[in-house]
């Protein structure tokens, strides 16, 4: 009997555990509208800045060329740039930080958001965890996460 019981409240921990475990890991990767465009995130690159306790980063999306985001100087792609905190935690935008939506082009346009916020969630080994929600209009909006490495 004392088994039977074992058996039945392992089994609910299973599906108790199986049904939470969507929502928990249920995560987004950083997508919206850049410059009127769609814009899903594919790779980015954060530099440690002297000014600020953080990093300088710019983050690029699926229509960006394949090289070593370290290395890009220029992109004729739309893209975001930011400050990234270097302490995990919760910042609002614009009062604790600046993102700013760059639309390169012929005469190159930037817009800063207006609103929203960045939590740094993780940071390991060289590499950031986190997630962004940032709006100047509905041309410039984003939402959701990503990973970015440091380069030195």
């Amino acid at each position: 009997m004392l088994i039977q019981i074992f058996k039945k409240l392992f089994i609910f921990q299973v599906l108790l555990l199986h049904g939470c475990q969507g929502d928990l890991t249920e995560t987004t990767i950083l997508q919206g509208m850049v410059g009127s465009k769609a814009f899903t995130y594919k790779y980015g690159k954060a530099n440690q800045n002297g000014l600020i306790d953080g990093y300088i980063a710019e983050l690029y999306g699926q229509d960006q060329e394949d090289e070593d985001p370290c290395l890009i100087y220029a992109s004729s792609s739309s893209y975001i740039s930011l400050e990234i905190p270097s302490t995990i935690g919760f910042y609002q935008i614009p009062s604790d930080l600046a993102i700013t939506f760059q639309q390169p082009g012929i005469a190159d346009e930037s817009y800063q958001a207006t609103s929203g916020f960045l939590e740094v969630i993780d940071m390991n080994l060289g590499r950031m965890n986190v997630y962004l929600e940032a709006n100047y209009n509905t041309e410039n909006t984003v939402r959701g996460t990503f990973i970015i490495d440091l380069c030195y």
